[in-house]
C-alpha cells in the first residue's frame, strides 16, 4: 500500500552512452512529455527515496515519461526536472 503502490514499476535503464559524457555534454531543455526517444542530461530523482530514476546517458522512454509525470502528479518531490512546473527535463542536444 502506501503512496507507491500504484506508480508503475520502472523498466530496466537502457544506458545510451557513458554517464559522464551525457553530463558534461551540449544539452537543451525540453518539456518531459517531448523527451521520449531522446538521451537524459540529468539526474531525475523522487524524493522519497532518493534514489536516481533516470541518468545523464539513459534512453528516456515513454515508461520513464509516465512514471514521472504519475509521482509528480501525486505531489512527490523530482529533483532534477526544471521549469517553473517541472515540466522540463535536459537532454543531450
Amino acid at each position: 500500500g502506501g503512496k507507491y503502490s500504484d506508480i508503475p514499476h520502472l523498466p530496466k535503464p537502457q544506458i545510451e552512452i557513458p554517464i559522464y559524457e551525457a553530463y558534461y555534454s551540449n544539452k537543451e531543455e525540453i518539456h518531459l512529455k517531448d523527451s521520449i526517444g531522446r538521451i537524459s542530461a540529468s539526474f531525475i530523482t523522487p524524493y522519497p527515496p532518493g534514489a536516481p530514476v533516470l541518468c545523464p546517458g539513459e534512453l528516456v522512454t515513454k515508461e520513464l515519461v509516465d512514471y514521472i509525470q504519475s509521482a509528480l502528479d501525486k505531489g512527490i518531490e523530482i529533483v532534477g526536472l526544471m521549469g517553473y512546473n517541472k515540466e522540463k527535463i535536459q537532454v543531450v542536444s
